[in-house]
């Protein structure tokens, strides 16, 4: 057995530069909209969950702040995906004393700045490991 998180929403950024980076504009903050989905054992902490989905979203609404210098969406989705293994894997050890590669099977974040182009990063657990 396997739950499936998804959780979705925006994000903005007021990048101190553009560099025509993932429709980056130093003038206004442009919004992104992200997409997270992770595949995961039944492991639930001490409230029933497998992470708090808000936390995801706290992770999106507070890692590129004001003049942080532009980033491609390629680095964004590649850095959420590292960044929420970590999260998962420093909750999960707190909860049980487990890695996030002990729980999660599969995390996938999708970043974009329109519908037209979407960036995707994958993770995929490591076959043998169980």
């Amino acid at each position: 057995m396997k739950l499936i998180m998804n959780r979705n929403g925006e994000f903005r950024c007021k990048w101190s530069s553009a560099n025509g980076k993932c429709g980056a504009d130093p003038v206004t903050a442009a919004t992104y909209f992200y997409s997270c989905e992770i595949e995961a054992s039944p492991t639930l902490d001490r409230n029933d969950f497998l992470l708090d989905q808000l936390d995801i979203d706290r992770y999106f609404q507070g890692r590129y702040p004001i003049d942080h210098q532009p980033r491609s969406c390629e680095r964004i989705a590649l850095n959420a995906v590292n960044d929420i293994l970590r999260i998962i894997g420093t909750h999960m050890a707190a909860e049980h004393g487990a890695s996030a590669t002990d729980v999660i099977y599969r995390l996938k974040v999708s970043i974009g700045f329109d519908s037209r182009a979407v960036m995707t990063a994958e993770w995929t657990r490591p076959r043998g490991k169980r």
